[in-house]
């Protein structure tokens, strides 16, 4: 393996075509999210639009009107069993609409156009939707059913489009939770059988959290891509005890290497640091990984952002022909 370059999804640019282009620079083109050109790109709405009930403000902010909800819930989860039971028009029925996710038709077609052999979505897991709204048991399964065929649909329609599909459910709230929490159980055991029901369709499927977490625990939701920042949990993450047989069965991580608080480093300076924190115990992590920004790009600028995309580009380069 070579090391490859992807973004974590949001960019801060009000056209498509700029943000499909700078996608496509990278090693691994990733669909952008642009919530500055449309709140309901924002994570939780684009994640779950569709669901019974639901609103989005102007600014993005969802709530979910029960007695709406509660109305049309045994519907849609018969829909949703549809999809999951391999009824294919169903399942095409979860795709992102044009309304929630500009850049998700036309990415699907420069897939297609540019013969793209690696193509990566992302999508909000369900912890981070379900903490979103008042507690609810039933609506948390269903959020939690839907952010699967969500993700189903989406990782399907790119391997239609001729590409080997990636998807990191990002789950930041992991960061948010205290590991003992019943809570945080339960969605290690749902992002299992997340990543169970995307592997056995070819999907690389990854979890993304920019926080620090309990990364054993992550591990064990057998992920084949765990996706950090780098500044805040790459000692962690090699503590784990389970670190070093996931990279031993074919793991990879993704190092969110360009910290947000600092977006202007110089490429060769990120990579002097980061080879003299892996070089005693995981030199091979330079070549062997895939490099992005620490988190979404939504709240830099545009010139903000293509720089950071930019010195992505150098930093994967440098892994790839000076690593050790």
């Amino acid at each position: 393996m070579t090391a490859k370059c992807t973004g974590i999804g949001s960019l801060p640019h009000q056209s498509i075509d700029a943000a499909i282009e700078h996608s496509f620079k990278m090693d691994m083109p990733f669909v952008p999210q642009l919530p500055q050109r449309n709140p309901k790109e924002y994570m939780i709405p684009q994640a779950i639009h569709g669901l019974p009930g639901l609103e989005t403000a102007s600014d993005g902010w969802t709530t979910i009107l029960h007695g709406k909800w509660e109305a049309a819930a045994a519907g849609f989860d018969a829909r949703l069993d549809a999809a999951l039971a391999g009824d294919f028009a169903a399942l095409g029925s979860f795709e992102p609409l044009p309304d929630f996710f500009s850049c998700w038709k036309p990415f699907l077609w420069e897939i297609s156009e540019r013969k793209t052999g690696t193509a990566k979505c992302q999508i909000a897991g369900p912890l981070t939707v379900q903490l979103s709204f008042p507690k609810n048991p039933a609506l948390a399964s269903q959020i939690c059913k839907l952010v699967t065929v969500r993700a189903l649909a989406m990782t399907t329609a790119i391997r239609r489009a001729g590409a080997l599909p990636v998807v990191f459910i990002d789950e930041p709230a992991l960061h948010t939770l205290d590991p003992g929490d019943h809570n945080f159980a339960l969605a290690i055991h749902e992002l299992a059988a997340l990543m169970s029901l995307l592997s056995a369709g070819g999907t690389l499927a990854g979890i993304h959290c920019c926080g620090n977490t309990d990364w054993d625990r992550v591990i064990s939701a057998g992920p084949a891509i765990i996706s950090l920042d780098t500044a805040e949990s790459l000692d962690a993450v090699m503590r784990a005890s389970q670190f070093d047989s996931f990279l031993q069965k074919g793991g990879t991580i993704a190092f969110g290497i360009i910290p947000l608080s600092n977006p202007g480093r110089d490429a060769a300076l990120l990579f002097k640091d980061f080879v003299g924190r892996i070089k005693d115990k995981h030199p091979a992590l330079a070549r062997n990984s895939i490099f992005s920004p620490a988190c979404g790009l939504s709240l830099q600028s545009v010139p903000e952002a293509e720089h950071i995309l930019e010195t992505l580009v150098r930093f994967t380069a440098l892994c790839n022909q000076t690593a050790p």
